[in-house]
């Protein structure tokens, strides 16, 4: 259950370092089923977490995951989580990483806090389930950011037959190495679209 959230939290985060808190959540897309994760304006970011030690892919659910709005930026942003053997200075589990969003949040709006909360239960996140056993341990050297034009490897739906949709497949992230950008590149495409 932990997994689909520490990736969005993770982004969210960033997020929280260059908007204002109501303005951040704004962009986060994924609690409404939106197919991509952030909606920053013309800017789309999708986010996924993956264990390290698994094979070098990723999921994508389906045809709309990838596919570039018209006038549109989309890029697909990698984070590594490993699972954590025992609790360490490092680690964490999903109800940390809630906890110090919220905190973070709240320093400068509660109301923000409210709706935070309010899309975390729109996402499934339950209080109450047991998170603290599933610890975790972010691995930033495994992370990436790509992004996603034209030839980026993908099914989008205009290349699918009649009556075929909601396609699951993988992409091999060493086929992406062309597409990889750095932190500062995706930074400054969001300060562009924040700026006009």
């Amino acid at each position: 259950k932990s997994w689909p959230f520490i990736g969005e939290l993770q982004f969210l985060n960033k997020l929280l370092s260059i908007f204002n808190p109501l303005e951040a959540l704004h962009c986060w897309t994924a609690p409404y089923d939106s197919p991509k994760d952030f909606e920053i304006g013309s800017l789309y970011v999708e986010v996924k977490a993956r264990r390290g030690a698994a094979r070098p892919y990723i999921s994508i659910s389906s045809e709309d995951q990838l596919e570039v709005p018209e006038h549109s930026d989309l890029f697909l942003y990698i984070f590594e989580i490993n699972n954590s053997p025992s609790e360490s200075p490092e680690s964490f589990n999903l109800d940390d990483l809630v906890n110090s969003t919220s905190e973070k949040i709240s320093e400068t709006d509660l109301e923000a806090t409210r709706i935070f909360y309010a899309l975390l239960a729109q996402s499934g996140y339950d209080p109450t389930d047991n998170y603290k056993n599933d610890l975790f341990v972010r691995k930033s050297e495994g992370e990436g950011i790509y992004e996603v034009i034209e030839s980026f490897p993908r099914i989008v739906s205009a290349e699918l037959d009649s009556g075929v949709s909601r396609v699951q497949y993988s992409i091999s992230i060493n086929e992406c190495s062309e597409y990889k950008v750095d932190q500062d590149y995706l930074d400054k495409k969001i300060l562009d679209v924040i700026n006009g």
